[in-house]
């Protein structure tokens, strides 16, 4: 999902509500205590790609992940039997131009030829996954990181022990399910207004602006409803109760896409439903 953008965030410590709509303080970084738990665990949410000059690994995020014992992240990527499941689960990927008629395979061919460069064997091979990383590649334009990389490095480098919400293959069968043919080559068609989308999430994240991150995040031109019934709410479900299990087990820094932590049915109102108190943390 294009949207690999996401994060908690950080402001005041009261939570409102605005037409309806949960208003969550600006932070990065929450804290989950209480329900039975004997040590705390914390959420951040993070950006899945992003220029290298506008990442920062926060000194407060640096902190916690000295102080938890376990790091867990959607996907496990420290696991190698992970990476083996989605190279497979890349590689079966049928291309894209096969699922449609001449006359929008023509347009679409065309499309990728002049706006990203592709020659025709890739127009040809390109997945669906494939085009969505390529187009934010091409939106970014400069020297991409990953926040679940460092997050990663820094982490092994402490010794911490690693974990996953969800594995990487159901990742892509989710992508695949939610996002058709159709609905990748009408957001191919928003390349202007998906640069500006994703240059105000870069900038909403570095303001750790929650509530801005999510409206940006589920802004239905890019994320149909459905579509965010089945990436978000549904997995945000999952996720939770997963987490309660492994909060039980080890003090854990859960990192997730931004998107994922506001709304009603985001992972931090979940949390609370449950139970436990999910407060920001500032310093």
């Amino acid at each position: 999902m294009r949207k690999h953008i996401l994060v908690s965030i950080l402001f005041f410590t009261s939570v409102v509500s605005i037409f309806g709509q949960e208003v969550l303080d600006k932070s990065l970084l929450w804290e989950i205590t209480g329900n039975g738990l004997h040590k705390p665990s914390y959420i951040v949410g993070t950006i899945h790609i992003m220029c290298k000059d506008d990442f920062v690994l926060t000194p407060k995020v640096q902190r916690i992940i000295d102080r938890v014992d376990n790091l867990t992240l959607e996907v496990n990527f420290t696991d190698p039997k992970e990476i083996v499941e989605i190279q497979k689960s890349m590689n079966n990927q049928v291309s894209l131009t096969r699922d449609l008629d001449e006359a929008n395979r023509k347009e679409l061919v065309e499309l990728l030829i002049n706006e990203y460069g592709l020659s025709n064997s890739e127009v040809d091979s390109i997945s669906s996954l494939g085009l969505m990383n390529l187009m934010t590649n091409k939106e970014l334009q400069c020297e991409v990181v990953s926040y679940d990389v460092e997050l990663i490095m820094l982490g092994m480098k402490k010794g911490k022990n690693f974990g996953g919400l969800e594995h990487g293959k159901e990742q892509l069968e989710l992508f695949n399910k939610a996002f058709s043919v159709k609905e990748i080559v009408r957001q191919l068609k928003l390349k202007d207004e998906s640069t500006d989308n994703l240059t105000s999430i870069i900038e909403a994240f570095k303001n750790e602006d929650m509530n801005k991150l999510y409206e940006l995040g589920t802004d239905p031109q890019f994320m149909p409803m459905e579509v965010k019934s089945i990436m978000l709410d549904n997995r945000n479900k999952m996720w939770v109760e997963k987490m309660g299990r492994i909060m039980l087990i080890e003090s854990t820094l859960f990192a997730v896409g931004s998107a994922h932590l506001g709304g009603e049915v985001g992972v931090i109102e979940l949390l609370r439903k449950k139970g436990y108190d999910v407060t920001p943390v500032y310093e």
